[in-house]
């Protein structure tokens, strides 16, 4: 049986990682706290640290945390819709992927639109279409 060993620059780096990660959720959590009333519902900041994750670490990263964040919320706000939170939380997870993977390919300015769209029209219809 044999064991892999792990070198000491492998572990310091998986665990800045993960802590980064554990502090992203984090700050997700704590912006699904803060409820912005708006015209049909109220908007949270949960996704504002996937963002941010999805710019610093990657795509897939920022899509979890954005995961996270949005069951985060739902759950502070008492599961109005149910089970479809978790469709929301996979579509909010898609969208800041692609957001984060614009971003990571230079596209500044695209990715801000698409930003801006994709919140728009969440907006504009609430539960999803």
């Amino acid at each position: 049986m044999s064991h892999k060993v792990i070198k000491q620059s492998e572990l310091k780096k998986s665990t800045v990682v993960w802590t980064l990660i554990a502090m992203f959720v984090a700050l997700s959590v704590l912006g699904a706290a803060v409820k912005v009333p708006f015209i049909l519902t109220s908007v949270s900041l949960d996704s504002t640290a996937a963002l941010i994750a999805g710019g610093i670490m990657g795509p897939g990263i920022g899509a979890a945390v954005g995961l996270f964040g949005h069951l985060a919320s739902s759950f502070f706000g008492g599961l109005p819709l149910g089970p479809f939170h978790i469709v929301i939380a996979a579509e909010m997870a898609v969208l800041v992927y692609i957001f984060s993977s614009l971003y990571k390919k230079g596209w500044h300015k695209i990715s801000v639109v698409f930003l801006s769209l994709a919140t728009q029209s969440s907006r504009l219809f609430p539960s999803g279409f």
